[in-house]
């Protein structure tokens, strides 16, 4: 069966593998100076983009050359160096599916992973569940995030998804509830219960504005879901998105009794995670 996968790797694979934080440092440094919001003004020499970030010259050209490799950046005939069409949808605030937040996130995980060897010692995950005191940056850098990988796959759950003839939704851990607006936008009798942490919940309703025919038929409820009830039969679907991952079995259980208890007969439980 595994030879299947690596049928076609040789050792320069391995190479690949080996130095992939080559390629996830060249974005994370990009991403973070600026320089995509930078080039969406429209193309620039290398000196331009140096002087205007204060970098090196020489070492400005090699960075735009290895982007450039990347498929990141396009070389014009000027010498001139420009946003691709995938930078401009993706890395540049506005851009029709902006990833920036997730790849700042994904860049302040990269400290946990160096922490990966006592992980497999201890058994214990790297970044603590236990509630202390939150940094509201980092919470919402997370919720972006989140927000934006989950928009890409939204529309495609949504549209594998029958809500005809139900009417409560709850959404467990709802962060700021792309696939729950979406399913509010389409389905004109649901009413949708976001459930998250206090300060995550203040933080969603500065953050989502919602159309006015939607925000009539959303209900917000503070709350932890792993010490909290959600209810005794009030809801006949409970959407866990991005949720269990971040828990250990025994707390999922617990999660998953009280959904049961929550759901309506025949409810339905919706689950999204990686």
């Amino acid at each position: 069966g595994d030879m299947g996968l690596l049928k076609d790797k040789g050792p320069d694979y391995l190479i690949q593998i080996s130095r992939g934080y080559w390629l996830s440092q060249t974005l994370f440094v990009a991403h973070r100076l600026g320089l995509f919001e930078l080039l969406a003004r429209g193309p620039m020499s290398p000196d331009k983009v140096s002087s205007h970030l204060d970098l090196d010259p020489r070492a400005t050209t090699i960075f735009l050359t290895t982007l450039t490799g990347l498929g990141l950046l396009t070389k014009t005939n000027g010498q001139q160096y420009k946003n691709s069409s995938l930078t401009n949808q993706c890395l540049v605030k506005d851009g029709q599916c902006y990833l920036g937040d997730f790849i700042s996130h994904s860049e302040h995980m990269k400290s946990y992973w160096e922490g990966l060897a006592q992980v497999l010692k201890s058994g214990q995950p790297a970044i603590s569940n236990s509630f202390i005191e939150p940094d509201m940056l980092q919470i919402t850098l997370f919720l972006r995030a989140m927000e934006q990988a989950t928009r890409l796959v939204a529309p495609e759950i949504v549209a594998n998804l029958d809500l005809e003839g139900k009417n409560q939704l709850l959404d467990l851990g709802s962060g700021l509830a792309p696939i729950t607006r979406l399913l509010l936008a389409r389905y004109p009798h649901l009413h949708a219960t976001l459930f998250d942490l206090p300060h995550i919940i203040k933080m969603i309703k500065g953050e989502i504005l919602m159309a006015p025919n939607i925000q009539g038929r959303v209900l917000y409820k503070e709350g932890d879901c792993r010490y909290e009830d959600y209810g005794d039969r009030i809801y006949d679907a409970i959407l866990m998105s991005n949720l269990i991952h971040m828990y250990d079995p025994e707390t999922n259980n617990t999660i998953f009794a009280r959904a049961y208890k929550a759901l309506r007969p025949k409810g339905g439980l919706i689950l999204h995670d990686y």
